[in-house]
Order: C-alpha cells, then structure tokens, then sequence
C-alpha cells in the first residue's frame, strides 16, 4: 500500500467530505473511482453547473469543488488549488465553442451561456485580443433567438455544446482559438479549496481518483457515456483527443496567461499569484 492510499485511507475514516462537480462528462475520469468505492469511501458528491458552482463553494458548502478557474480570480485571497488534478486542452476542447451566423471576428452581438465563468470571460479575452467591440447579453433569463440572428453568437459550453455541433452555420473551439493566440494550453476548472481548510489526504485522494480513472479509461467509458446521451466510443475518443488532466508547468502558465489578460482587459481587479493547497 502507498503512502498516498495510507494517506486517503486516513482521510475518508476520520472525516466528511463533501466534493462538489459539474454535470458534464468531462469530469468523469476523476470521478469513476470514488463512485464505485474503488478510491476512498464515504465521500459525498454533489453536482451544479459551474457557475452556481463556484457560488456554492464560496459559501462554504464543500471542502473543495472542479471549478471554474476564473472563480479564482475574483476571490484571489480565499483559495488554493489542488496540484494535479484539471479539466484543461492543448488544442481542440470540443466542448466549449461559439456557434455563430458568420466568422467571430465579424460579430456585433454574443449571447453568453448562463452557466459557464470561465468560458464566457475566456471569450471576452479573444474578443479583447482582437479589438473587437461586442455586445454581451446574459441569457440567465432570455435564451437567444434560434436561428441565430445575422451578426450573432453564442457561447455554449460542456455537454450541451457538443449536442449543438453542426447545428449552426459556424463554429469556433475556445480551447483551439487560445492555443492559437498564445501557443499555451488553457485550464477551464481546477480543484479550488479554501485557504485555511485542513483536510490531511485530501489532495492524494484526487490524484488517486484521476490515476485510477485514466487507467480505467475504457471502463469509465462504457459505465458513464450513455447517462450523459453519447457513445462510449465517443466518450474515449472525447476523454484522451480532446481533454487534458494533468496540471504541468505549461497548464500553470496557460492559466497564468488568461489572468494576466483578464486583469489587462479589466475582467478583474487584481493579478493574483496562483497558490497550491498545502497540508502537512
């Protein structure tokens, strides 16, 4: 036995934790394990979408959740970051894209999914990038027109994105668009826990769920594909093509990039200094 199991073993018999996730089959992968009791026991998952997500977590309803990382820009003092585990692309993400009537760069209007923090700043800092002038309109309340009007886009993240691809005279894949502005992957979500919680194995338990789950990957496939509406051979293809895991050095500056660029286009008010989670 490791010391990281040792370490998770410790955590799960003397503690509650309450893990909060997103409703997409992205996360999946880190999840598998912990579900079926393979990784830790006794753990409590919840789910939201991302934005009401990382909500909830800075009103203390869970030890840590997979976040929208842009949540960690708002309130820069109050988390740390797990090391490891991420929802993150090197390239194509297939999952977070901007349907539109025409090329984005010619757009005059954007709706912006109620759901997502991230994604619809990660657009702002393309549009930003481009000296591009677009109106934004929230679609908390009023879903956009179908068909999209002339001169008009719509970001739409996760599952819902994939179930609209082809259905829309355009496209552009967010996580494509950054690696071709700054070369950098870019990181959606990460683990984000309050500074001052101590919860001691809790960060070897999220990397033991992902390891265990990438090791599964098949398996993960056929057990989650359908409950999300899509094959498992789509879902392998989306798990190892398209979505990246690991927290690297090149994720850490990727995700450094997009702060430094939200603070330069005034998406925040500061430029924090991205701190790992740390419990001895």
């Amino acid at each position: 036995m490791t010391t990281a199991l040792i370490m998770v073993n410790n955590l799960t018999s003397d503690s509650n934790v309450i893990l909060g996730t997103v409703p997409y089959l992205n996360v999946q992968p880190m999840l598998w394990a912990i579900e079926r009791g393979l990784v830790g026991k006794g753990i409590s998952i919840v789910s939201e979408v991302p934005r009401r997500l990382a909500a909830s977590l800075n009103n203390g309803a869970y030890d840590t959740a997979i976040v929208p990382v842009f949540e960690y820009f708002r309130h820069p003092n109050q988390y740390t970051y797990i090391q490891g585990p991420v929802i993150a692309s090197r390239g194509e993400v297939y999952s977070v894209l901007l349907f539109s009537t025409e090329p984005w760069e010619t757009l005059k209007r954007v709706y912006l999914d109620s759901s997502s923090l991230t994604s619809v700043n990660l657009f702002k800092v393309l549009a930003a990038e481009k000296g591009l002038h677009v109106e934004y309109i929230d679609t908390s309340h009023h879903a956009p027109p179908l068909p999209l009007p002339p001169g008009t886009g719509w970001v739409v993240i996760g599952d819902p994105a994939m179930a609209q691809r082809g259905m829309h005279p355009c496209s552009m894949d967010m996580g494509l668009a950054w690696r071709d502005l700054t070369g950098l992957p870019f990181v959606f979500a990460a683990w984000l826990a309050p500074r001052n919680l101590r919860k001691p194995g809790l960060a070897e338990l999220l990397n033991e769920s992902l390891e265990t789950g990438l090791q599964n990957l098949e398996r993960v496939a056929a057990d989650s594909a359908a409950r999300f509406g899509f094959s498992p051979q789509f879902a392998l293809r989306y798990f190892t093509t398209h979505i990246h895991y690991h927290l690297g050095n090149e994720e850490l500056a990727g995700w450094a990039e997009f702060g430094r660029l939200c603070y330069k286009h005034g998406l925040t008010s500061s430029l924090p200094e991205l701190q790992p989670y740390r419990y001895h």
